[in-house]
């Protein structure tokens, strides 16, 4: 091999290792399955901007669990995205030493971020990315979001 081969090799290892220590691994992890009813009970999701959420704590008032549904480690947040997509978000605060339930993240400026009371940690999630954009360094865990006419599922 060539002396500017190596050299370029050696380069883009380089920035593979630091490009690897930038995006460190988000600590939040559970099962997630939940179907999207679009026409009834998440109707709140089809506007631009529409969000919901749903919580562990109030499963008859926040929303009625079917088969085998499941909301990750904190419960989880949908959003209908500027973009006219959907994303998914775990709502525990990812910052936690120990991310549970307990500590999870609330809506706030009509949709537009997520925020954390307990590390003060502010996430923007309108865009779908749930990055930490004030605060500490992990973004929200995200999920897979498929949606097709007026139903979806959200899965990891």
């Amino acid at each position: 091999m060539n002396s500017p081969m190596k050299r370029f090799i050696c380069c883009l290892l380089f920035f593979a290792v630091i490009a690897c220590e930038k995006f460190p691994v988000n600590p939040v992890e559970g099962r997630v399955f939940l179907r999207l009813d679009l026409l009834y009970r998440d109707k709140d999701l089809r506007g631009i901007g529409g969000y919901r959420t749903y919580l562990y704590s109030n499963p008859g008032v926040d929303f009625n669990p079917q088969q085998n549904e499941s909301l990750g480690l904190g419960g989880l947040l949908v959003v209908h995205t500027a973009m006219d997509t959907f994303s998914a978000f775990d709502l525990a605060c990812p910052n936690e030493t120990t991310p549970s339930r307990n500590v999870v993240v609330d809506v706030v400026d009509d949709g537009m971020n997520a925020h954390c009371s307990k590390c003060g940690t502010t996430y923007q999630i309108i865009d779908g990315t749930g990055l930490a954009i004030e605060g500490k360094k992990h973004g929200l865990r995200s999920y897979n979001i498929t949606v097709s006419g007026n139903s979806g599922v959200v899965t990891n």
